[in-house]
């Protein structure tokens, strides 16, 4: 059966699900400077700008739980290229609206899109042989870009406004639907085969996916302002967007450096960790700071981030070898990633932002509490290597 001479190892289909994994995500790792467009481009306040990422991000956690029960049954090609075609009429709508609630309702629409694309990517990606390591280099690769993107946004801004980067956008939903040859149709015979073999019990599964949620709940809260907070430290639109390419290298950087890592010291004291000086990191970034003070901490925040990022998922892979688990944990991730900005946005008093900090700050410490018992119990599963080879 073609089912079983899929490979989902091989490179071109790694590759493959690394760049579904680049476009569906792409909006929201640019968050920053998408806010910072809504407001100064399309003159929303930054309430309103916070409520329309938090609906984009909401299309996304809406497909992401449908696809909690779907993925199973769905072709996954034919998912992948109805998603491309979503993402592309979606973007198209937003250059044609100028109302708050009708740009919101566009997103919403691009977020369902995006929903499909994260929702099976990861899932793919969890899959995978080396997990660690493959996951370290999509979000690698998923950095690099928002980099590089938001670097280029004020030119972008300068010269076309709001309409240059949704162009990019919509040329970028194209991609997924190009590859979709090169990505298995369902899950591998293999993961079919141990469905039913978790090797830890459900309240550790449970608590796991439920710190996926508070964790991203933490970070959308924070990454939404990113770049207001940057302005409110004095820095100027260039040097905030300068400032954030910087800390998406940087952040590309710890995603590298747990690829090459991988399982090799275990996973308990990386993740630690990196979630407590993301805690730390935010007392830099928070309303009120010199713009140096900003920079550090931006800087910290997103090495630690996106270094804990692969491993948090790698973890989740391993508390259920079958993949079903990383379903739950993308349906947590965007819920968060969706009522982050949702919340930050309803605790923001006189155009006041140092709640927002507060609140990622609560979160992530939550997160870091739940966390702990998955933690201690991986430590006693056998590895990869060792399953492979029984």
């Amino acid at each position: 059966m073609a089912l079983l001479e899929y490979d989902i190892n091989e490179s071109k289909s790694i590759t493959a699900i690394i760049l579904v994994n680049v476009v569906g995500p792409a909006a929201y790792i640019t968050q920053p400077g998408l806010v910072q467009g809504f407001v100064e481009q399309l003159s929303f306040t930054e309430q309103q700008a916070g409520f329309i990422a938090a609906s984009e991000m909401g299309g996304v956690a809406i497909t992401a739980i449908f696809f909690m029960f779907l993925t199973g049954v769905l072709n996954w090609r034919t998912a992948i290229a109805v998603a491309s075609i979503v993402m592309f009429v979606g973007n198209g709508t937003s250059i044609l609206v100028d109302d708050p609630v009708a740009f919101a309702i566009a997103r919403g629409i691009v977020g369902v899109g995006e929903g499909v694309l994260i929702s099976l990517g990861f899932t793919m990606l969890g899959l995978t042989r080396q997990t660690d390591r493959n996951f370290g280099y999509m979000v690698m690769w998923l950095l690099l870009f928002g980099a590089i993107f938001i670097a280029l946004m004020p030119m972008i801004f300068a010269q076309l406004g709001m309409t240059g980067v949704l162009l990019v956008f919509m040329l970028m939903s194209i991609v997924p639907l190009l590859l979709r040859n090169n990505l298995p149709e369902q899950p591998p015979a293999s993961a079919i085969a141990i469905e039913n073999s978790n090797l830890s019990p459900p309240i550790i599964r449970t608590l796991a996916v439920f710190s996926v949620l508070l964790f991203f709940i933490g970070i959308g809260a924070i990454w939404a302002y990113l770049f207001l907070l940057g302005l409110r430290a004095e820095g100027s639109e260039q040097n905030v967007a300068n400032t954030i390419m910087v800390a998406q290298f940087v952040g590309a950087a710890g995603a590298f450096f747990t690829a090459t890592l991988a399982d090799r010291f275990g996973r308990f004291i990386p993740i630690l960790a990196t979630l407590i000086v993301c805690i730390l990191s935010q007392l830099l970034m928070t309303d009120g700071v010199v713009f140096a003070q900003y920079v550090s901490g931006v800087l910290l925040f997103n090495f630690c981030l996106n270094m804990a990022h692969p491993y948090l998922f790698a973890l989740l892979s391993t508390l259920d070898r079958s993949g079903g688990i990383i379903r739950y944990a993308i349906a947590a991730q965007m819920l968060g990633i969706a009522l982050g900005p949702s919340i930050a946005a309803a605790v923001i008093q006189n155009d006041d932002l140092g709640n927002v900090t507060s609140v990622s700050i609560v979160f992530l410490t939550l997160a870091l509490v739940t966390l702990i018992p998955a933690l201690r119990f991986t430590r006693r599963l056998p590895s990869e290597e060792a399953l492979q080879a029984q």
